[in-house]
């Protein structure tokens, strides 16, 4: 395992040392989303649009995020849980809000967006945002969902915070497994999820038309799919995506079973990194050469139902498979996501990921009328650029304020 101790700000974070590679991990997830939604649709290699980078990202976060959360949450749960659940909480505000507030700030200044949620209809849509659950309910203004509209980069804040809730809540209690129940548990998990895709699949017709007819604002996938509740339901809502999440968790409470016992020695770690990988990769081209040019949304056959799992759990399974194999032994692929340029990237992901938007839009303006390949390269700079001025103007110095100001409240308080 690639690791090397955290500095400790408070007690709100619980020691435990960082594992390098998976923040390097961070990077490559939040790289391919900021890179996917950079590069035009016509680029292409080997016939492969690069933009189909973006459907990788997602399964990596929310898996990685379940795994993180309970690899750092998880003792401090099992001694209080009302200790625990206090600190975890503004731990957790501390981490995502700031920046999620600042650049939503900046958006309702900056956009269309602050005049239309001024208006009366628009202030659910306001406190949704405030509240970090606009995707809790398929929340929609002028025909658009809310992960489609303005600021809509920030649909899995919303979404990890309901996971954040449910850790606290029940999830937690994850951590009284053993080896076993943990390695069943997580086998139950996948098999579970993908026996409700199919069947969520092949009945589609039968539950979107019975919600439509009951609310007829929401629109119909083949009406339009990018706002339609089904579009809704299957990505952007957190119930479609908290298998990644509970898989993630599983996945960290068999490492820590294992990871003190002679089996940790004998696992093939980079047998199964390389395999994880490949896999991914492989199902990843499979999908964009031939998946993408059937009428997926109507179909009900085998590929229909594979390009279909891309919403939500395709690479969940891989993603485990390779979370394990980085943590538990040392591999070729961690010792490359464990380079510190890697881990730096990956310690500014979150910014990455909420910035590049405004980056890409920055930076276009400079280079337009420029070639592709400048654009590209411009915006990506772009993005790392607003991404350490974000994460060191904004994101630590808001963390350690708050987690402050909670230890003195706290100290008072007692």
């Amino acid at each position: 395992m690639e690791n090397s101790p955290l500095p400790i700000m408070d007690h709100l974070t619980p020691h435990q040392p960082q594992i390098r590679s998976l923040t390097g991990l961070r990077f490559i997830a939040a790289c391919s989303i900021a890179f996917g939604h950079i590069v035009p649709a016509t680029v292409t290699v080997m016939g492969l649009p690069l933009n189909g980078t973006t459907m990788l990202g997602m399964p990596i976060f929310f898996t990685l995020s379940g795994f993180i959360i309970h690899y750092i949450y998880s003792e401090a749960f099992a001694l209080s849980w009302r200790g625990a659940a206090a600190d975890f909480a503004v731990a957790r505000f501390s981490r995502i809000y700031p920046i999620y507030f600042i650049l939503f700030l900046y958006i309702l200044v900056k956009t269309p967006m602050g005049a239309r949620l001024a208006q009366p209809d628009g202030l659910p849509i306001l406190w949704a945002y405030l509240l970090g659950i606009t995707t809790w309910l398929p929340f929609a203004i002028d025909g658009k969902l809310i992960g489609q509209w303005w600021y809509g980069i920030s649909w899995s804040v919303s979404t990890e915070i309901f996971f954040y809730i449910c850790y606290a809540l029940f999830l937690y209690r994850m951590s009284r497994m053993r080896l076993r129940q943990a390695a069943i548990a997580l086998i139950a998990c996948i098999l579970v999820s993908f026996v409700a895709a199919y069947l969520l699949f092949v009945t589609k017709d039968v539950w979107e038309t019975w919600i439509l007819a009951r609310y007829p604002t929401l629109i119909s996938r083949q009406d339009d799919f990018p706002d339609s509740f089904y579009r809704w339901a299957l990505y952007f809502s957190p119930y479609a995506q908290m298998p990644c999440f509970i898989a993630g968790v599983l996945t960290c409470q068999i490492f820590l079973r294992i990871k003190s016992s002679a089996l940790a020695a004998r696992i093939p770690a980079d047998t199964l990194a390389w395999g994880a990988a490949i896999g991914i990769a492989v199902v990843w081209m499979a999908l964009l050469a031939g998946g993408f040019t059937q009428p997926w949304l109507s179909s009900t056959n085998w590929m229909a139902f594979l390009v279909t799992l891309h919403l939500n759990i395709l690479f969940m399974p891989a993603c485990c498979v390779l979370i394990f194999a980085l943590v538990v032994r040392r591999t070729h692929i961690g010792a490359v996501l464990s380079v510190p340029t890697v881990v730096f990237l990956g310690e500014v992901s979150y910014s990455t990921y909420l910035g590049h938007p405004i980056a890409t839009r920055l930076a276009g303006h400079p280079t337009a009328g420029a070639p592709v390949a400048v654009k590209v390269v411009a915006a990506l700079v772009a993005t790392y650029l607003l991404s350490m001025l974000l994460s060191y103007c904004v994101e630590i110095p808001a963390k350690r304020f708050l987690r402050r100001a909670w230890m003195k409240w706290a100290e008072f308080a007692t």
